[in-house]
């Protein structure tokens, strides 16, 4: 019994190595990834320096978390304002080519009660890159499509559809502007869109995004970073002037 219980404590020590050595590997690739970019990054987030459970526990009584004030920023984007305690982590801020970028690891999280009155607590985690941009956009989704969004069709859920049925059953396509979301995905960018792998795509307000449940490898962070980059410069010309401005924000993080 001795020898069993002492093998569980030996396989939780390993894991937690070998979990620590994965994780700092990881925060050095995103360290190279920022770098490559030219960006700041920030492995903790905006809880600098490194959390403490105790200092997080004690700044919630006066106030939000400075991660939960960063998130702010993108309430009414999905999955932003649910559960509770957001946490950012791994946070790459920078601007590029007109564009203030934001590539980070997100998490939230939610409590159950079962029957027996036991509450667990389950952490949601998401990876993000979303750009804000000095442009006006509609509100406008684009999440993979699936029966459930079909069902949601036949019930009334506004669906709109684009003259190449492959990217209609591609995506589910979202928007309180119709005729700005055909005005951004127009024959150009549905074919970007296409020759890429299907994303949940947001849109609204000055924010281009995507979302992933789970964490972005660095190398997926970068794909996603492009992709955003690339259906950017296809924005056309004559929604720019009339949608564009001048940005009286003077860095990423005002």
């Amino acid at each position: 019994m001795e020898l069993i219980f002492v093998g569980v404590i030996v396989l939780v020590i390993v894991i937690a190595v070998f979990a620590s050595i994965a994780a700092k590997k990881r925060r050095e690739a995103f360290f190279g990834l920022a770098q490559s970019l030219g960006f700041q990054y920030m492995p903790e987030g905006m809880a600098e320096p490194p959390r403490s459970g105790f200092f997080d526990s004690m700044a919630g009584m006066f106030g939000p978390s400075a991660d939960a004030i960063f998130l702010q920023r993108f309430l009414g984007f999905h999955p932003f304002g649910e559960g509770h305690s957001p946490d950012v982590a791994n946070l790459l801020i920078g601007t590029r080519d007109g564009a203030d970028w934001y590539l980070f690891d997100y998490s939230y999280k939610t409590e159950t009660t079962d029957s027996e009155g036991k509450t667990s607590t389950t952490t949601h985690s998401f990876g993000v890159v979303a750009a804000r941009v000095p442009i006006a956009f509609p509100g406008l989704s684009l999440t993979p499509e699936n029966v459930f969004h079909r069902i949601g069709a036949k019930l009334g859920m506004q669906e709109l559809n684009f003259e190449l049925e492959e990217f209609n059953r591609r995506y589910f396509v979202r928007s309180a502007d119709s005729k700005a979301a055909y005005d951004l995905l127009h024959p150009r960018a549905i074919e970007f869109l296409m020759s890429k792998p299907v994303r949940h795509w947001q849109m609204g307000g000055i924010y281009v995004m995507i979302v992933q449940s789970g964490a972005f490898t660095p190398g997926d962070a970068m794909l996603a970073f492009q992709e955003i980059r690339g259906f950017i410069g296809l924005i056309p010309d004559y929604y720019r002037q009339d949608h564009g401005f001048t940005p009286q924000w003077r860095g990423p993080l005002d």
